[in-house]
């Protein structure tokens, strides 16, 4: 979905301008989100669609009547306020500045408090963690190879650095900084670090050669 800026006056000479503007709004959000809002976003025109209403630009009325609907079909309160968040972010890339579906004094907000005092917050369930008896089993199934020690390092650093796997898989040689007590490790950017601003990661040698990240062999 293309941000449009309909709403300002535009002449011939204002073209480039504006597909630049459309450019650093889209750029503002990594593409995976904005997939997401989109999706989420395809869900709610289908059901004003279905029932005669506007969804771009939709009314406060419309989406709160939305929230509704997706509470009697018992949807979690947070897959709501996600719903929520991207039919606001599909109108602010739109150009359209009022806010349909803002919880601030308005009758969606009280249904958004109704359906967290009737269903709860149930908070999401936690993945076990990863222990060290479980990465020595995993490297120690690694093959003896240099796919095998590529695969063995990598485990290792994830693991002692706990980094993500997008951190993970965007290494290169030049972020790492190998020093007497271990390694230095750049990372460039990151879920949490939209705007690249970058972090240095100390990997210290451990007394465990099994399961050391450092080690070279």
């Amino acid at each position: 979905m293309t941000p449009s800026f309909d709403l300002v006056p535009q002449s011939a000479a204002l073209d480039d301008v504006v597909a630049e503007a459309q450019r650093l709004v889209r750029a503002a959000r990594a593409s995976s989100s904005i997939a997401a809002y989109e999706s989420d976003f395809r869900l709610f025109a289908d059901w004003a669609s279905q029932h005669g209403l506007q969804a771009l630009p939709a009314t406060g009325s419309t989406v709160a009547l939305y929230a509704a609907a997706l509470s009697a079909l018992h949807f979690a309160p947070a897959t709501i306020k996600r719903r929520l968040a991207s039919i606001a972010t599909i109108h602010l890339l739109n150009g359209y500045t009022h806010r349909p579906a803002s919880c601030r004094h308005t009758p969606l907000g009280e249904i958004m408090r109704g359906i967290r005092r009737t269903q709860g917050v149930t908070p999401q369930q936690a993945k076990d963690p990863l222990l060290t008896e479980d990465l020595r089993r995993i490297l120690a199934a690694c093959p003896d190879s240099l796919l095998g020690l590529r695969d063995r390092a990598l485990l290792g650093i994830s693991f002692s650095g706990a980094f993500r796997r997008s951190e993970t898989i965007s290494l290169l040689t030049t972020d790492l900084d190998f020093l007497e007590a271990g390694v230095l490790i750049r990372i460039n950017r990151s879920k949490t670090d939209p705007f690249a601003a970058g972090r240095l990661v100390g990997i210290p040698r451990a007394e465990d050669e099994a399961i050391c990240p450092v080690r070279g062999d």
